[in-house]
């Protein structure tokens, strides 16, 4: 994880202060500390509106753009995992089951992940996972913030059903079944244009 993030250095992406290293036997690395918590705790907890919510996504969105350009895929992406500096910007967080392209990482087998926020092929196999996983997972995150609770096992086994109750125009949730559609060939095929369409950017 400390490996991937010190490849990326992106402003959305939680700094390194300290690589690496070792001392009496004991690895350690060193991040910069996030004083505003994270976007899970900031949702639930009603200090965080559904517009700055999904404002947040789109920036993380980059920032995983910007890995996925270096053939780093993160495969844990979710709310715990998006975590707020003191004047509020996001940064993605917990590296730690990153797939690295030069690296036995990405050729892990079996299931990975957060179960509700993880794309189906992170359930079935890990190996098989591409950056199309991280949109899924981005989606499912945008789904949370939406619906301002936990989300449970439904949000998989009844997506659409989910989706349709959240409380947003018809067009946001166009954008999110095609996100979470089973399939990764059928979603958006890369993290910007899935937060553009989210967010009605077309710049």
């Amino acid at each position: 994880g400390a490996r991937a993030m010190m490849q990326i250095e992106h402003p959305h992406v939680v700094r390194l202060i300290h690589p690496p290293d070792t001392e009496n036997g004991f690895h350690y690395f060193v991040m910069e500390y996030a004083a505003g918590g994270d976007l899970h705790g900031q949702i639930l907890g009603g200090h965080l509106g559904v517009g700055d919510g999904l404002q947040a996504i789109a920036a993380v969105g980059k920032a995983l753009q910007h890995a996925h350009e270096r053939g780093i895929v993160h495969r844990d992406v979710k709310p715990e995992n998006i975590l707020l500096r003191a004047d509020h910007t996001p940064v993605l967080t917990d590296f730690d089951l990153v797939a690295l392209g030069d690296s036995t990482g990405g050729t892990r087998t079996g299931a990975l992940g957060t179960f509700v926020y993880a794309a189906p092929e992170m359930q079935m196999d890990a190996k098989t996972a591409d950056h199309r996983a991280d949109v899924y997972s981005l989606a499912m995150t945008a789904v949370f913030v939406l619906a301002r609770r936990k989300l449970g096992a439904e949000a998989v086994r009844r997506t659409a059903a989910v989706v349709k109750r959240l409380a947003c125009d018809e067009r946001v949730k166009e954008v999110l079944l095609r996100a979470l559609d089973e399939d990764p060939d059928a979603r958006f095929q890369n993290v910007v244009a899935f937060c553009r369409a989210l967010t009605g950017d077309d710049g």
